[in-house]
């Protein structure tokens, strides 16, 4: 069966194409002007099935490096199907699964029975899903995890996720087990115990909450950093940065020669502490959202490449868990659904460069996770897994277009560029 999808644009150019996909894979690539190539190339196929795409768009597949698919024992919150369909209706192809799962993902067990839940959902939609390991037993820093261990069960990432890994000597194992995997270890950047729950701002003043200071993450980083220099071969990522010192840190990293990446969430790339809301507990996220001067600074830095692609961090709740109080109310926002959006709205008002949109959608993430054979192009003679938007639509973010069990996103109610139609996944074409 030869799949041809008709006169579609291809983000960041303008021309209109005729895409030819032959079990799963693209094989003819013609502009749609070329009706004499479109019907000699036709008359060789016995077998075709038209979408007429005009006034769509296309761009790779995502691939989602932070994401909270709450499997195993957390049901309540996520489970593998609606997990997988959110990834699914956002245009995400792949996707990293942190490991703060009950019982956590810190022994091969665990991470098999993980492995095994998704299996047969993530087969039937076609998604990838990916899995880390913790560093430290139950996220708790006092043991550490065998590291190579989980390397050969399949993990794919290193972290304790929610929680920074502060003990010196176990961040040295971390970087040691790295260096001898090549799996990158992953950071949360943030020292325990400081109690702070929204950034200082408006809000924060207004409910009587603590202010969460900025310097419990960017001194994290500093620490890291230079802990990394002793470990030449290590991969070193920072999670979610939120602060302009952060991105300071990572650029001098990166001149100096550090293994060094990192990446941004589409909530800070929106928002900043200014815009929360106080009657919505979706805004209460760690790290928080900082000023605005931290949003500009994360927004260049994704635009030059300091920060080098996005991730959602989709982190599902039940409504008991984000309740009405900020004090109380469990951290967190989901993402999925809502990312792509996000990034094309920028991409639409200019404040997201046009040539860094494949990149930190698609090409930079699946490169990091060594993806890349799959995802991250639109080629001839390679995978097709591509997500198809209007470009022309500007509705508000609906409960209806969440799929996720939980339905704490920041992003209700407004107003988002690109809604998506379908996805073309190894399990083949999904309408939207």
């Amino acid at each position: 069966m030869v799949e041809i999808f008709r006169d579609v644009h291809m983000l960041g150019d303008d021309a209109l194409y005729d895409l030819w996909v032959e079990d799963g894979i693209l094989t003819k690539k013609i502009l749609s002007q070329d009706q004499g190539a479109f019907s000699k190339d036709l008359s060789s196929s016995s077998q075709s099935k038209f979408h007429k795409c005009k006034g769509l768009c296309a761009i790779p597949a995502g691939v989602d490096v932070q994401v909270h698919l709450r499997t195993p024992g957390q049901n309540e919150k996520e489970n593998p199907e609606t997990g997988i369909k959110a990834a699914l209706h956002g245009g995400y192809g792949a996707v990293l699964a942190m490991p703060n799962t009950k019982p956590t993902t810190d022994c091969p067990e665990v991470l098999k029975q993980a492995q095994e839940a998704l299996r047969p959902v993530a087969q039937r939609y076609g998604i990838t899903p990916l899995f880390c390991s913790s560093v430290t037993k139950g996220l708790e820093g006092k043991e550490l995890v065998q590291l190579n261990e989980m390397a050969k069960a399949g993990a794919a990432a290193f972290t304790d996720d929610g929680k920074g890994i502060e003990s010196d000597d176990f961040m040295r194992a971390a970087y040691r087990a790295s260096a001898e995997t090549g799996i990158p270890v992953l950071q949360h950047a943030e020292w325990s115990g400081h109690g702070g729950v929204l950034s200082d701002c408006a809000v924060t003043r207004k409910l009587g909450l603590k202010a969460y200071d900025r310097k419990q993450e960017w001194s994290f980083v500093e620490r890291d950093l230079k802990l990394l220099k002793e470990f030449p071969g290590a991969r070193y990522h920072v999670l979610h940065v939120t602060t302009r010192e952060s991105v300071e840190l990572v650029r001098r990293a990166k001149e100096t020669g550090l293994n060094v990446t990192a990446e941004a969430s589409p909530h800070h790339l929106y928002f900043c502490a200014d815009d929360i809301d106080p009657e919505n507990t979706a805004f209460k996220m760690n790290p928080p959202l900082h000023q605005n001067e931290d949003r500009e600074a994360i927004r260049k830095g994704l635009n030059e490449g300091v920060l080098d692609f996005v991730a959602t961090d989709h982190a599902p709740h039940e409504a008991s868990a984000k309740g009405a109080d900020f004090a109380k109310a469990a951290f967190g926002t989901i993402g999925m659904e809502s990312s792509l959006r996000v990034l094309l709205t920028g991409f639409y008002e200019g404040w997201i460069n046009p040539d860094r949109m494949w990149d930190i959608f698609s090409r930079a993430p699946a490169r990091f996770l060594g993806l890349e054979a799959e995802y991250g192009h639109i080629e001839l003679g390679k995978p097709f897994r591509v997500a198809f938007f209007d470009p022309n639509s500007d509705e508000a973010f609906a409960l209806s277009d969440i799929q996720s069990l939980s339905k704490n996103s920041c992003f209700l109610g407004v107003k988002l560029r690109g809604k998506l139609v379908g996805h073309f996944t190894k399990s083949g074409f999904f309408t939207l």
